[in-house]
């Protein structure tokens, strides 16, 4: 084994765990309302409010929704670091231990990111078995002109969106290299430094509208997937049913793994046939009976039309809580992060394009 102390090291490390400037920076911080344990309301409008072409009309009680978002979703990093690491690596000196944090709050900081973007795929999107409106080109065909459009029209049909410049593309880079050739697609020009501290990497514009470019949006690498509670199979169906909103829509291409009978494969994906709330139904040839808490993965890359002003977050402080712990009866030190995190969305604040993923 060789002795990292016999030779130069150099004192950073290469920088595989960041994206850049947070996803959090494009959508609405109600940090000041809530902390770790508290919780906050975005109130909406449920229904529109009725107007009378009369001068005598009985007054109408006022419907409002408050959907309670609390920040309650701790996230922990618990690492230890022992004397000899920090003696041999980076140099010694505390260098060891500050790349370290950097490195472990680059990590808290993507698990907040994916946090955020599975409950806008899971609860906010037209998911659950709701609606699939606000899903568009489910068979993950080669994305089209009209799959874009569909898409922004069913966003901005909604009351409170229309024209509202809060609208952006939030895509992974599967699915833009298969957005590249629609049109409305335009390149990104050629940015300065300073333009691409600001932000996420940008992908380019889309139908007048920023795409930013994400690795934890679902793409080839990094596929959405959910797990059920159960399954069923009875006549080549298996119903797939789930404790938790789980995001899969009618017609959109899976996969799946660890269900006991027959799984189907990534190279030859099942059709999605009906959802409900909380059931997803797709053929399956094999014998009938349970099937066992499989894992249901989409066969797409995605892409997400987001409108940032309806999609709030919240932590329970600028920056994580970091503490340095002597580890008893060890000679080293634990590295401690910990963050309260909390994630809200109104109903139909993100629509997803589905796009192939390269398989």
């Amino acid at each position: 084994m060789a002795l990292n102390a016999s030779k130069a090291v150099e004192k950073a490390l290469f920088d595989t765990w960041s994206r850049g400037v947070s996803l959090l920076g494009l959508v609405t911080d109600k940090g000041p309302l809530a902390r770790g344990g508290d919780s906050y309301d975005l109130p909406f409008r449920s229904a529109a409010f009725t107007v009378n072409t009369s001068e005598v009309a009985a007054a109408a009680a006022t419907t409002l929704t408050g959907n309670a978002v609390t920040v309650n979703r701790p996230k922990f990093v618990n690492q230890a670091m022992t004397m000899a690491q920090q003696a041999q690596l980076l140099g010694g000196d505390g260098a060891f231990a500050e790349e370290v944090a950097k490195a472990a709050g680059g990590d808290l900081i993507n698990s907040l990111e994916r946090d955020l973007i599975e409950y806008l795929i899971a609860e906010i999107a037209g998911g659950g078995g709701i609606s699939a409106a606000l899903h568009s080109n489910v068979a993950a065909d080669a994305v089209a002109s009209g799959d874009v459009n569909d898409l922004e029209a069913a966003v901005r049909e909604q009351d409170g969106i229309a024209a509202n410049a809060g609208l952006f593309w939030l895509c992974s880079p599967r699915a833009l290299a298969s957005i590249k050739s629609v049109n409305g697609y335009g390149a990104q020009v050629q940015s300065t430094p300073e333009q691409m501290k600001i932000g996420l990497p940008m992908g380019g514009m889309l139908n007048g509208m920023p795409i930013y470019l994400h690795n934890g949006v679902p793409g080839a690498v990094n596929r959405y997937s959910v797990t059920c509670a159960s399954s069923n199979i009875a006549t080549n169906v298996c119903t797939a049913t789930f404790a938790v909103p789980h995001g899969i829509v009618a017609g959109q291409q899976i996969y799946t793994t660890g269900f006991t009978a027959g799984n189907v494969l990534v190279t030859a994906p099942a059709t999605v046939t009906s959802t409900t709330a909380t059931t997803v139904v797709f053929p399956q040839t094999a014998a009938n009976g349970a099937n066992g808490a499989g894992t249901i993965i989409s066969a797409s890359a995605m892409a997400m039309l987001c409108h940032g002003p309806w999609i709030t977050f919240a932590t329970d402080g600028a920056i994580p809580s970091v503490k340095m712990i002597g580890r008893e009866g060890n000679a080293g030190d634990l590295l401690q992060l910990f963050h309260h995190f909390g994630r809200g969305a109104l109903p139909g604040a993100a629509g997803v394009l589905h796009a192939p993923d390269g398989v």
